[in-house]
């Protein structure tokens, strides 16, 4: 944080993708309730002591380390979603009543954008408490109702949306994260509002990933990985992207941490769209060698890939260079994947049949 403290002092705001909490991997030291809210409260001690959060906002996500038991959270309303909306009452955001009944919320940067925050734990298999969505009223379809609900008053109200949640749709190489039902309506609504969306934020998986949502051949909307041979192996595919989905990469130690810095446009017309980012990172390597950390600049989006801006057709160009044969790009984009980590074991055999 002291890094950031330093040397972000003009950002607007945070976008947090989850798991404040620690990933309970010791199973001789089991987490209690305390020390899940404690991990909510000292990540906001943190933040807060630094910014200002009525000049600066910290948007977060559950993650699914953040409850009670790792991966489960019953509907709300519940025990957890009060005594987390009291801890995260210092960050000054637009918690209602709909964060008690399912922890996500909206919050108006202004009158142009809005963070849109999402629970994926209800969309989340793993989580046995949560049917698919197919169920009615349960805690999955719930959500969905209320993401379309604030979708078609963002866009009645002519606003953008960033979505912010935990676990993505689907991994690097394209396969579902989501229960079916859930991931089906999800993505037809990303397919329905894509032109309001102007980011789509997540974290879980610690991939430094890109998926693309592109028109089904036969009917509706599906999503493609990078790791997909589908989106660069078919000019059907990558030519015909209409929105890119932001998996970002972890500060979680297991491999080389990362964040990113995002720039967007501040024209009234186009409030928020998204034009590059640089991503930071410390070398875990040499930050053990040296006895400190240290943050350096790993890559940006218009060095690294050429960019002129992250709109559909902007991705259409890198993935068109990705696909050609012996691609440069396409090989920086495998090195950055896991934050320029010298991997090994599964790491590296998921790299060395990362092919297209």
């Amino acid at each position: 944080m002291s890094y950031l403290q330093n040397n972000f002092k003009n950002i607007d705001f945070i976008i947090y993708t989850g798991d404040f909490v620690r990933h309970d991997r010791d199973k001789s030291i089991p987490k209690t309730q305390d020390q899940v809210i404690f991990g909510h409260e000292i990540m906001v001690k943190y933040f807060t002591d630094i910014f200002d959060p009525d000049k600066i906002k910290f948007f977060p996500t559950f993650g699914n380390n953040d409850e009670y038991e790792k991966d489960q959270l019953s509907p709300g309303p519940n025990e957890l979603f009060p005594t987390v909306k009291n801890a995260w009452a210092p960050l000054k955001l637009n918690l209602t009543n709909d964060f008690l009944i399912g922890g996500y919320y909206r919050h108006d940067i202004n009158s142009n954008l809005s963070v849109i925050n999402l629970n994926s734990m209800y969309f989340f298999p793993e989580n046995l408490q949560s049917p698919d969505c197919s169920v009615s009223n349960s805690p999955g379809e719930i959500q969905l109702k209320w993401f379309e609900n604030e979708l078609e008053n963002a866009k009645h109200d002519n606003r953008k949306v960033y979505i912010l949640q935990h676990v993505p749709p689907v991994n690097v190489t394209g396969s579902k994260l989501y229960n079916e039902s859930c991931y089906n309506s999800y993505v037809d609504l990303l397919g329905r509002y894509y032109d309001i969306i102007y980011g789509h934020f997540t974290g879980h998986t610690n991939e430094d990933n890109t998926a693309f949502l592109i028109p089904n051949s036969s009917s509706g909307y599906k999503l493609l990985g990078l790791g997909d041979p589908q989106i660069l192996q078919s000019p059907d595919n990558y030519k015909n992207i209409l929105m890119a989905l932001y998996n970002n990469p972890s500060i979680l130690p297991a491999l080389n941490p990362a964040f990113r810095e995002f720039t967007y446009s501040t024209s009234p017309t186009n409030f928020g769209k998204l034009q590059s980012w640089t991503q930071y990172y410390s070398d875990l390597t040499k930050a053990n060698n040296e006895g400190k950390v240290t943050w350096e600049i790993e890559y940006s989006t218009d060095s690294a890939y050429n960019m002129r801006g992250l709109d559909a057709s902007d991705w259409v160009e890198v993935l068109t260079n990705f696909s050609s044969p012996d691609s440069n790009t396409w090989k920086l984009y495998k090195y950055f994947l896991f934050a320029s980590t010298n991997v090994s074991g599964a790491y590296y055999d998921f790299l060395n049949n990362l092919n297209h």
